[in-house]
């Protein structure tokens, strides 16, 4: 994907073609309709919000993904499991952007919380309930990085 940004010097910012989505590169922010964080920096770790509520937040996160992958060569997405991840990329879900972590908390554990309903289902069937146990092992990771990157939101 071609990347449609313009680097505004007097405002230190790259906005794409519409101005909806703004990229700060020396605080590595990028925000869509000026509110919803989905790309920030906590510490040394580039926090990618993977979460997308609609089409046009989708196309939002694709434009500055690219961007990053592009221009400053950090990797925002993987095509199979063997390809080797930057360890300071850290993608999440975070459904109020990326300044609401601990809302991303409640999204993981309303998840979790669905996951079990449905293995405790009477009849569930057992290969998929595997699948839904790994999910809910990764949700819980996800919960512990989020808490991790909270905390050293504070120290910041």
């Amino acid at each position: 994907m071609r990347t449609s940004f313009r680097y505004y010097p007097r405002l230190k910012v790259c906005k794409n073609t519409t101005g909806i989505v703004t990229f700060d590169p020396e605080t590595f922010e990028a925000h869509s309709y000026t509110w919803w964080k989905f790309v920030c920096k906590i510490g040394d770790y580039i926090v990618l919000n993977t979460y997308s509520y609609s089409v046009s937040t989708s196309a939002h996160q694709a434009e500055v993904f690219s961007l990053l992958e592009n221009k400053y060569n950090i990797k925002c997405y993987y095509y199979c499991e063997d390809e080797p991840k930057n360890p300071n990329v850290i993608q999440i879900e975070a459904p109020d952007g990326l300044g609401k972590l601990h809302i991303a908390i409640r999204h993981y554990t309303g998840m979790i919380k669905e996951l079990l309903k449905a293995i405790n289902t009477p009849r569930s069937h057992k290969k998929k309930n595997e699948e839904r146990r790994a999910l809910i092992e990764e949700y819980k990771k996800k919960i512990s990085i989020i808490e991790c990157l909270i905390e050293l939101q504070k120290t910041n």
